[in-house]
Order: C-alpha cells, then sequence, then structure tokens
C-alpha cells in the first residue's frame, strides 16, 4: 500500500512540474537523452525529480542556481554529470558530460566523440549542420536551431566530451523579462 502511495506521489509530482512546464521548444526533433526534464522546468521541481530517477547513483545539488546532477563514482560508466543551467529559476539547457571511463572505453577522446557524433547522427536522421574546431584543442559539431532548439557536441582535450540541448528561445524570452522587470533606478 505505502509503495502504491509512493508511486502515484511520483507520478503526480512528474505530471504537475511537465504541466507548468514552458512548452517553448517543446516541438524540436533535438530530443534530449532524458525526458524527466522538459525545457522550462522549474529548478525546485527538477531537484525533486531528478533525486528520485537518480536516488542511489547520483548527488543533485543546485550549484549558483542551476540543477547539477553528480554520479558517484561508481556508477559513471557514461556520464559523469548532467548540469541543468537556468536563468531565474526555469531550466533552458542541458549538459551531458560522458565520463573520462566511457572515453577511455572508446580508445580516448578523439575516437569518443566520432562515435558520439555518429550515434547522434544516426538517432537524428541528419549530419551535423557545422563542424569546426574551436581553438588548439577543441571541437564542436551542432545541429542548427528546429523548433526553438539545438543541439552541440563538444570536446575538449585533455578529457571533456559533452553534448548540450539549448532552448534559445526560451534563454532569449527569460533574457528579455529580465530586463522588462529590472530595477534601473529611475
Amino acid at each position: 500500500m505505502r509503495a502504491t502511495i509512493l508511486s502515484m506521489l511520483l507520478i503526480c509530482s512528474t505530471m504537475t512540474s511537465v504541466a507548468f512546464a514552458d512548452p517553448t521548444c517543446s516541438t524540436t526533433k533535438w530530443k534530449m537523452f532524458d525526458e524527466h526534464i522538459p525545457f522550462g522546468t522549474a529548478t525546485k521541481d527538477a531537484v525533486k525529480i531528478l533525486k528520485k530517477v537518480y536516488a542511489n547513483t547520483a548527488n543533485v545539488t543546485i550549484e549558483d542556481g542551476n540543477v547539477v546532477v553528480t554520479f558517484k563514482q561508481q556508477n559513471r560508466a557514461t556520464f559523469d554529470l548532467i548540469i541543468y543551467l537556468a536563468q531565474d529559476g526555469i531550466i533552458f539547457k542541458v549538459s551531458y558530460s560522458y565520463s573520462n571511463r566511457f572515453q577511455e572505453s572508446m580508445g580516448g577522446l578523439a575516437k569518443a566523440f566520432t562515435a558520439l557524433s555518429k550515434k547522434i547522427i544516426a538517432r537524428v536522421g541528419e549530419k551535423a549542420d557545422n563542424a569546426e574546431k574551436v581553438g588548439d584543442d577543441a571541437f564542436l559539431a551542432s545541429w542548427n536551431t528546429n523548433g526553438g532548439a539545438r543541439q552541440e557536441v563538444f570536446a575538449k582535450d585533455p578529457n571533456l566530451l559533452t553534448v548540450r540541448f539549448i532552448c534559445d528561445e526560451l534563454e532569449q524570452s527569460l533574457a528579455q523579462k529580465r530586463v522588462d522587470n529590472a530595477n534601473f533606478g529611475f
């Protein structure tokens, strides 16, 4: 009985937070890997959901207004962390960081980047719109905005490999709201 009640509460909390999430970017074909937290979710709701989703495998915290999921050492087969970036308590960007263990299993950063890019191409059905070296030791592949959102694969020596999903429309809307509501002292 207790398990049933807890399950119902989890379902209701998930439905509530999704229902209140901003619908901006909801039609994009660039789907995040973890669809528990859609763009526009309030950080406080995201923390509640993510603590349940990653209960025994990761720590979920708020750092500088962003929600950070840090996987415990023994649970880093794929990701070491996921960061949900927020502005004014609303999530507009998600960054999945691949663990060193994952990169090593692929043969290093360059091979992991190539394999990940190919996997994403297969997932979304199209090659990146832009792929370029950015600096001496970094590479970025990006897909143009679709339904208000875009996705990127970023690699930087020595061990940084991330996939990012950004809701540009929501980020711009939140920035404009911040300007509109700012107290300029006059």
